[in-house]
């Protein structure tokens, strides 16, 4: 018969505590999700059990007081302020706090608020002429550093291709074959980009090309 831990969380400062679902989850369970503001803060978690168990996270800004015990036990989660060293806040970010037991591992999952994610083509069309080449379009977004890899752009169409971001000019640079009919085509680029919370932005720039 599996046995499992018996955990609860309790809130120091206040947070928003979404559903707590019991579906395995490699063996443990899931816990549910915990969401904490931007300022640094902590909350305690309360263990109930008669065996030996051990937390681990998965995120630098998730700390803790205790991390091992035997039979019933406390545990105390830190929490870093989610923002840089400018004072500006970062986007949203998530991390999962592990308590290993019985040879499983129950997943608690903590979101941090912090800045909505701003994603959008500068205009939502543009027009290019028939000889195509290299072109740039203005992106507007917040995204920022090493985040900016997790920008994905994708066309409609083939005769688009090589969609990159310029993180420095803060532009969507991709490259238009020439187009030799005499009748315009269109196509469609898309940019999404999936936060630290696993929502999905996307901004959508429709894009004309003139015939011969």
């Amino acid at each position: 018969m599996k046995k499992y831990i018996i955990i609860f969380v309790v809130a120091v400062l206040s947070f928003v505590a979404c559903s707590e679902d019991n579906v395995d989850n490699g063996g443990g369970r899931n816990l549910g999700e915990r969401v904490v503001p931007a300022e640094a803060g902590y909350f305690s978690v309360l263990v109930r059990t008669a065996d030996t168990w051990s937390v681990r996270s998965d995120a630098e800004w998730l700390t803790f007081d205790n991390v091992r015990g035997k039979g019933d036990g406390v545990f105390t989660v830190y929490f870093d302020s989610n923002s840089s060293s400018l004072s500006q806040i970062r986007l949203n970010r998530a991390g999962r706090i592990f308590v290993e037991h019985y040879g499983a591992a129950d997943t608690l999952y903590v979101k941090q608020c912090g800045q909505a994610v701003s994603l959008a083509f500068a205009d939502d069309a543009t027009a290019v002429a028939a000889a195509g080449g290299e072109i740039s379009v203005p992106v507007s977004c917040n995204i920022s550093g090493d985040d900016t890899s997790r920008m994905k752009f994708t066309s409609s169409q083939k005769w688009i291709g090589s969609l990159r971001f310029d993180a420095v000019a803060s532009e969507a640079v991709f490259s238009v074959g020439a187009n030799t009919s005499a009748a315009d085509r269109y196509a469609d680029i898309t940019v999404s980009y999936v936060d630290g919370w696993g929502e999905r932005h996307i901004s959508t720039l429709s894009l004309t090309q003139k015939g011969e």
